[in-house]
């Protein structure tokens, strides 16, 4: 299922977590550990920063780059160590599309407020952008100790990205002997209170509940033992949330959608709402660009 694993790294503690969890993930499946470190050429240029600066920066990624693969070789997972000069976004697509990996693992930092994700917008951009799934990691609770995957948690709602989600939730959940929670949300946020309300939200509460009923048919008959579902009214990101606390999820995963200027992720800011505040480690997986 994964051959080839990036982690981008700066050396900080939510990057280091996110590398601890891929190495584990690694040495499980098999795969390689790709530990990339961008030397921000543009970023030094507009600071003033010399070339004496650059080459002291680039001897800093050297050595975290070198103690990463160490750390991988100690713990059973092959690894290749890479220094790229540029945008760290781009060098980071960049270097997944060349070498063709199946997962980028970057870590996250907050859960509360305006905080954001390690790198600021790169990381941003990297979910947004990113042709292959992006697993993120909270220094705080998600290292090594969310792996291996017990419970697993998708989001649907019926869209195309959605049901990308769910058949990478199967595969994960499958591959890993999970078991795996299916959760939809009506968000009562776009219901009014008029007369009839009522009976709208009865009439989606039914469709979401064949939904995931639907959902959780596909996934025992693709070999997923241990399924449950679960359909509740509310804010889509803090029920997403709630729900992966309540059940001690190991790993959720949400679709997203958009791989150009405003476009968001699945259900508005859905995803990265959920990257920002869930307890567990998060994938997401984004629709394809349309021909």
């Amino acid at each position: 299922m994964i051959d080839g694993i990036l982690v981008p790294t700066d050396g900080s503690d939510e990057a280091t977590a996110a590398l601890e969890h891929a190495i584990e993930l690694a040495a499980d499946v098999g795969a390689t550990v790709h530990v990339l470190f961008v030397v921000d050429e543009d970023a030094a240029v507009s600071t003033g920063e010399d070339a004496e600066i650059l080459a002291e920066i680039e001897r800093q990624g050297e050595g975290i780059v070198t103690r990463a693969g160490e750390l991988a070789a100690e713990r059973g997972a092959d690894a290749v160590e890479a220094i790229e000069h540029g945008d760290p976004q781009i060098e980071i697509l960049g270097y997944a599309d060349r070498e063709e990996v199946d997962l980028i693992v970057m870590g996250t930092q907050g859960r509360r407020g305006l905080r954001r994700l390690l790198l600021g917008s790169v990381a941003e951009g990297v979910l947004r952008l990113s042709e292959v799934p992006v697993l993120t990691v909270r220094a705080e609770t998600g290292g090594v100790d969310s792996y291996p995957y017990g419970d697993v948690l998708v989001a649907i709602d019926g869209g195309e990205g959605a049901a990308l989600a769910l058949e990478e939730a199967i595969e994960w959940a499958r591959a890993h002997g999970s078991r795996l929670h299916i959760v939809s949300v009506v968000d009562v946020r776009a219901l009014s209170y008029e007369d009839g309300a009522g009976h709208v939200y009865d009439a989606l509460e039914s469709g979401v509940e064949g939904l995931v009923s639907e959902a959780a048919e596909r996934a025992r008959e693709a070999g997923v033992d241990a399924v449950s579902t679960h359909v509740a009214p509310g804010r889509v990101s803090r029920e997403i949330t709630g729900y992966a606390e309540e059940v001690a999820a190991d790993l959720a995963i949400v679709g997203t959608h958009g791989r150009r200027g405003v476009d968001r992720v699945v259900l508005g800011s859905v995803a990265e709402l959920v990257v920002r505040t869930a307890d567990c480690p998060v994938l997401t997986v984004r629709r394809p660009d349309p021909e």
